[in-house]
């Protein structure tokens, strides 16, 4: 009785272990799938929570382009997701071959998605103008 008890403990021990080895394992392919991916062109997130666009890959490190014009150097292993592989360039074919409506086609659901230049100035263009204060001096921050 007191052996099967011993049994039993190295068996649960056991599995543990190697559920331990198994999902250390899963969580290195899927680090390693996640590296291939980076290329340049492609959308990726840091571990810090960072977007940007890859523009050079360089030796162990990246660069990406976080907002038009402006870059900065990461360490590859900060890239923890690539949020969209970069799109190989259309042939011009003009047809899909998988049967799909085309985005550019006339009736299709699909949105494009809007160019950076589309996009709203992050430099505050689109904010509200400063209102003088009620006192007649001057806006707060100006000088």
């Amino acid at each position: 009785m007191k052996n099967s008890g011993s049994t039993l403990l190295l068996l649960v021990a056991l599995a543990f272990l190697v559920l331990l080895f198994t999902r250390s394992r899963r969580q290195q392919r899927k680090a390693v799938s996640v590296q291939e991916q980076i290329v340049p062109g492609a959308e990726v997130m840091t571990g810090s929570g960072l977007y940007g666009r890859v523009v050079e890959l360089l030796d162990g490190q990246v660069v990406l382009e976080i907002s038009p014009g402006v870059t900065s150097r990461w360490d590859r292993r900060a890239i923890v997701r690539v949020s969209a592989p970069a799109v190989a360039p259309d042939t011009g074919s003009g047809s899909r071959s998988d049967g799909g409506s085309d985005p550019a086609e006339p009736g299709s659901q699909a949105r494009a998605e809007p160019d950076s230049e589309d996009r709203a100035d992050p430099g505050g263009a689109d904010r509200l103008p400063v209102q003088a204060p009620p006192d007649g001096g001057a806006p707060p921050g100006s000088v």
